[in-house]
């Protein structure tokens, strides 16, 4: 009897409880965040060419079992270290290949964070700023995007706001009690590393080097220094790199000298803009909080805190200005930019403008503004992203064999790949006589990079003749996806069905006869 007498006071209890819980600004965003930041995750179709790009390198990881090499269909995509595709590789795993496991990686690197900002802010200032940096930065149209975007840049983000808090919460920590937290940081810029390179440990250690010197306390640069935390640091690091360099010689020339320094120096690489650029970009990405920002600091230009408040604050404040602007500065500086790129600066904004909208009049009108900002751009942003024959995956899928091939002629569409979920390598048809520095920065270029380094592979990219051979007098099934101009360049493929059509591409089926 009195264990039923206690099961009805829990069940009486248990509404007030989540209630009380809910009612205090962590839970109620602990319970909301992670629904917010996953929205669209499950259903937005992936965008070409990265989202397409990165769950093809993960999903092949899956079928191949070769976790070491990242892999475009079976050739070397050199490009970016593995974490991010081991991560969405065991995801995949986990959970079956569909949309919100591709997207998983980045929506929980999103909530870690959060996480930190959250943690920075509230051991500062309070609950109630925390809870408002965090609603500034979940809100922002290029954080809500971002998390539920399936590529690197926010896991790399992530480790590098993980990296600084624990080096500020190290700084602040008494000298001998702070050894963990020190290695805990140089574990983080390791994972930096191995998600994107040398970003992931150059940022954070700028940043803080940067706000010590700000800070006037250069002691600070010699307490984080660990050869502890140098030997973690490598050893998290180098066996990926030796590894790579013993199958690929070549490979970390090719890596650090070509993908960091000269795309650093040089124009070569795509998304040439101006100076301006990343400003506008962050501008925007943040709206409204830029606005609100910007309105409170002209109604206010000199003090908006009592004198504690100001001086409990202001190590944080100007640790996130120095990483607002070294981000900004450092991604300005060179010709390529991608939007991606300058995600780091997010947690830092939130953490500037949080305690401050917490004070604003107009803070919860912003946060409705934000929040239909967000659900207009999860909406609204599928039809900007570029088109592709993922249409064509509905006929193939339901006529496809195992032992039948797949081929592209001139494009390669990793969504198609990724819908399709073969084992087998999908065929591109093109020309492939040039070498790869000769070409400019491209998907054909990548793949001719993959053939450079791993020439095995290189027979899922065919040329004219190769595909002359496959489909005149066919040995096996081919589904191809070709332009809708096929038949002046192939003419004995004029008299074929098409099996579908999009805008500019049909899908034609030719077996033996």
């Amino acid at each position: 009897m009195s264990s039923d007498l206690g099961a009805r006071v829990l069940r009486t209890d248990a509404p007030l409880m989540v209630i009380r819980l809910l009612s205090r600004p962590i839970w109620l965003m602990a319970a909301i965040l992670p629904f917010w930041l996953a929205s669209f995750a499950a259903w937005r179709p992936l965008a070409e060419p990265d989202e397409g790009r990165y769950t093809s390198i993960a999903r092949w990881m899956t079928i191949s079992g070769d976790w070491l090499v990242p892999r475009i269909d079976g050739l070397p995509f050199l490009h970016k270290p593995p974490l991010y595709y081991w991560l969405e590789a065991s995801v995949i795993e986990a959970f079956g290949l569909h949309l919100a496991s591709a997207r998983l990686v980045s929506v929980a690197a999103a909530l870690v964070t959060c996480a930190c900002a959250y943690h920075l802010v509230a051991a500062r200032k309070g609950e109630h700023a925390a809870f408002w940096s965090v609603a500034v930065l979940a809100t922002s149209p290029l954080f809500f995007g971002a998390a539920q975007f399936a590529n690197l840049d926010m896991l790399v983000a992530t480790f590098i706001t993980l990296t600084l808090t624990l080096a500020l919460t190290a700084a602040e920590a008494p000298a001998g009690s702070d050894r963990w937290l020190w290695l805990a940081a140089y574990g983080s810029a390791a994972l930096g590393v191995l998600t994107k390179g040398l970003i992931g440990a150059v940022l954070p250690a700028g940043i803080f080097i940067v706000w010590a010197i700000v800070e006037r306390r250069p002691e600070l640069i010699r307490r984080a220094i660990s050869p502890l935390g140098l030997l973690l640091f490598a050893s998290i690091t180098a066996p990926w790199f030796i590894a790579m360099e013993r199958v690929f010689p070549g490979f970390n020339h090719f890596f650090f000298i070509y993908h960091h320094i000269e795309r650093f120096l040089t124009d070569e690489f795509n998304g040439h803009y101006g100076p301006w650029f990343y400003p506008l970009i962050f501008v925007g990405g943040v709206l409204p909080w830029s606005a609100t920002f910007l309105v409170w600091h002209l109604k206010r230009p000199i003090s908006y805190a009592s004198a504690l408040d100001a001086m409990q604050l202001a190590p944080l404040r100007r640790l996130s200005a120095v990483w607002l602007v070294f981000v900004l500065v450092f991604f300005s500086l060179p010709a390529s930019k991608m939007i991606g790129y300058i995600l780091p600066v997010l947690p830092a904004f939130a953490m500037l403008a949080g305690p401050i909208v917490a004070r604003s009049d107009q803070r919860r009108a912003a946060l409705l503004i934000a929040i239909g900002a967000c659900l207009a751009f999860g909406i609204v942003g599928p039809h900007w992203q570029k088109r592709t024959p993922i249409a064509l995956t509905t006929t193939i899928a339901a006529g496809i064999k195992a032992d039948d091939d797949l081929i592209m002629m001139d494009n390669f569409f990793y969504d198609v790949v990724v819908a399709l979920d073969r084992k087998r390598p999908a065929y591109l048809g093109g020309s492939w006589k040039e070498r790869s520095v000769d070409m400019p920065d491209s998907l054909r270029r990548q793949l001719v990079e993959g053939k450079e380094f791993g020439p095995r592979a290189a027979h899922v990219l065919i040329d004219d003749a190769d595909f002359a051979r496959r489909t005149r007098l066919p040995t096996r099934t081919n589904w191809i996806i070709i332009n809708k101009d096929y038949a002046q360049r192939y003419p004995w493929l004029a008299e074929r069905p098409i099996l579908g059509e999009t805008r500019d591409k049909v899908l034609l089926k030719v077996g033996p006869k």
